[in-house]
């Protein structure tokens, strides 16, 4: 791993992640969820005029759901959705372990091959999308690349039509 990204993953004067805020539109399913299927802890609650924020301690961060009376769901994108909630596990023996406990608490479940390494999806009850990996297979794990990275990036920027835009002739490439 690049040095300075290293340093970068352990220094205290890296600014880290407190917390996802997420919305919420199922209150006890989405308690329900937290508590029984990530086994999250309730850390505490708030209340304003408008909205009920409720933050659950998980992987060393807070997940602060928010429910606003009258928000409506956004449609979802199914497994097109590109936001989503990262999580590492320790090995591929506790990603199955979790597999096992998202289908048993019956939220729908799908795995990606990414060449090397198996991703784990499911929503929670509000439609917000959750990715599992094991830990070998995140970034941490694997090093980094700053140079390939850039690389990457250019080459990308440098197509003449990038996939999935429309090109001058009106056809989506």
């Amino acid at each position: 791993m690049d040095s300075n990204v290293a340093r970068a993953y352990e220094t205290a004067m890296t600014p880290r992640v407190d917390h996802l805020a997420l919305p919420c539109f199922e209150l006890d399913s989405t308690h329900g969820f937290c508590i029984e299927v990530l086994e999250a802890p309730l850390m505490r609650a708030a209340s304003g005029e408008r909205w009920l924020l409720m933050a659950y301690a998980f992987a060393g961060v807070t997940l602060d759901y928010f429910f606003v009376p009258g928000e409506k769901r956004p449609p979802s994108r199914g497994q097109d959705e590109i936001r989503h909630v990262g999580i590492a596990v320790g090995s591929v023996a506790d990603l199955a372990r979790w597999k096992k406990r998202i289908v048993a608490n019956g939220a729908e479940t799908w795995t990606e091959d990414h060449g090397d390494s198996e991703h784990l999806y499911f929503y929670d009850p509000n439609g917000n999308l959750f990715e599992m990996t094991a830990d070998q297979w995140t970034m941490r794990a694997r090093g980094t690349d700053p140079a390939g990275a850039k690389a990457v990036i250019e080459a990308w920027k440098a197509r003449a039509t990038p996939p999935g835009r429309v090109g001058a002739d009106g056809c989506l490439s």
